[in-house]
């Protein structure tokens, strides 16, 4: 996935890409690679982001700086954010480029895939290695889907942060956080969901169960890994934190941001360390399909 042609920066289809890869252009400009790219978290931290700079440098490479952070609530009104950098080049080819950063050991420990899937748009994907092997901090990682938010050609080596002070409600209702909350997937998989039940117990302690899929592509067809959790959180404001009852060390915190709107954000603990399948995440932007006291126990799939 390495080679960027001299000149014009064009760059050409990568052979061989899965089944769940996005489809990659022919060729994209310098001038659509430089440039200063940004990745919003959801949920409480909704202001906050990660940022990587880039620029087209020619003779088949790209000049790369990643500033990462993980923020997390600690207590009522404390705050850890947990940072990574990352420095180096990267090759590219088609729409694609392969990205080890300079800290890294090898090629082997960390590899970081970034894809120009259309213009303004960058798909970051960590392909070898976690935080550790990468160099960054605990739970910092570099994936998602970023947008591009100045064309200029960016100032390296610039100290800065993307940890916004985050605005909270003081509190929500019972009526609000009782029912059922789905998140769907896009695309060809729009008709499969993530779904959570919630039910206010009263006390600042809320009944949750998840249903959560990942759906995916397979030579025998469609086909989906799942994952369950189910157990109590604790609520704080507008905030749960919940653990589920299958894998203490699994930390996912729920945030009703408003009237309608779930906000989810695995903060320790990954899919499989939360006893999910492979793939599988409770992340994401869930809205409310429900206001009814949920059946919880019912054996069902997400779809």
């Amino acid at each position: 996935m390495k080679q960027l042609s001299v000149i014009v920066f064009g760059l050409f289809l990568c052979a061989g890409a899965s089944s769940e890869a996005f489809a990659q252009r022919k060729a994209v400009s310098g001038a659509e690679v430089t440039g200063t790219f940004r990745y919003y978290f959801t949920g409480r931290f909704k202001d906050s982001y990660n940022e990587i700079l880039i620029q087209a440098l020619g003779g088949n490479k790209l000049k790369i700086e990643m500033k990462l952070i993980r923020p997390l609530q600690i207590a009522e009104d404390r705050v850890s954010v947990n940072v990574g950098e990352a420095n180096g080049e990267a090759l590219i080819q088609g729409d694609t480029a392969g990205f080890t950063p300079e800290d890294a050991i090898d090629e082997k420990s960390c590899r970081i895939r970034l894809q120009f899937t259309e213009p303004g748009t960058l798909i970051v994907t960590t392909e070898l290695g976690g935080e550790t092997s990468c160099g960054f901090g605990n739970g910092v990682h570099a994936d998602g889907t970023y947008k591009k938010i100045s064309d200029a050609k960016p100032k390296f080596g610039v100290n800065s942060s993307g940890y916004v002070e985050p605005l909270l409600r003081k509190a929500v209702s019972g009526a609000e956080v009782t029912g059922t909350f789905r998140s769907c997937h896009a695309g060809k998989y729009k008709g499969f969901c993530n779904e959570i039940l919630i039910q206010a117990l009263g006390a600042n302690k809320l009944k949750v169960e998840m249903s959560l899929i990942y759906p995916y592509e397979s030579a025998a067809g469609m086909n989906v890994h799942q994952g369950r959790a189910s157990g109590e959180a604790v609520i704080q404001g507008d905030t749960a934190d919940f653990t589920a009852e299958e894998a203490p060390e699994c930390k996912i915190r729920l945030e009703f941001t408003k009237p309608g709107t779930l906000d989810v954000t695995m903060e320790s603990g990954s899919g499989i360390g939360c006893g999910f399948g492979h793939n599988v995440s409770a992340d994401g932007t869930y809205q409310k399909t429900s206001g009814a006291k949920p059946k919880f126990g019912v054996n069902k799939s997400a779809k």
